[in-house]
């Protein structure tokens, strides 16, 4: 089983892109996440197994003490190494390092399996419009992507606990 910790917007970026995985879907490219209890995020982290019982009690600590902050989806960007992922990336601010450094470090003690892509310093943070889409689909992912009016102000003002697995939410906190 996989979990992840990941990072989710405010009421207005939220549906604002829940309309970008609308309007993909609308034209036959899935948004894997539509229609699941995962909302439109940045994955902090991930790994393959915790220890629910210490870690639920630091991440809430963790929320509790940090405050929620703007990030602007500057870009559209692609990745083509696994599977196609198309995605708006953000300007990476020292204040988003710090925050995704902070919840690397919380979660350590409390994790085993760490997937290496979402490290501090290996990172490439990220909003996932579509992934998995046939090469012959990029471009109408693109189009799409581009639909959207970019850059975007949005804040980050939870952190949730997922099961990868199922798109199941196990926990979330809302930053001070």
């Amino acid at each position: 089983m996989k979990y992840a910790l990941i990072a989710t917007f405010d009421d207005t970026s939220n549906a604002w892109l829940t309309d970008i995985w609308q309007k993909l879907s609308n034209c036959g490219i899935k948004a894997e996440l539509l229609g699941s209890d995962v909302k439109p995020h940045i994955t902090i982290a991930a790994c393959e197994n915790i220890n629910r019982e210490s870690l639920l009690p630091a991440l809430e600590s963790l929320a509790l003490q940090t405050k929620s902050f703007d990030i602007v989806l500057s870009h559209i960007g692609l990745f083509t190494s696994i599977m196609n992922v198309v995605y708006y990336g953000p300007t990476v601010t020292e204040e988003f390092l710090a925050f995704h450094k902070l919840c690397h470090d919380t979660m350590e003690p409390h994790i085993e399996g760490i997937v290496d892509l979402y490290m501090p310093d290996i990172i490439v943070p990220h909003v996932t419009l579509c992934l998995g889409i046939d090469s012959s689909r990029i471009c109408s992912a693109l189009e799409k992507a581009n639909q959207g009016h970019l850059p975007q102000t949005c804040r980050i003002e939870r952190v949730t606990l997922i099961d990868v697995d199922t798109l199941g939410r196990i926990q979330s906190w809302p930053l001070a």
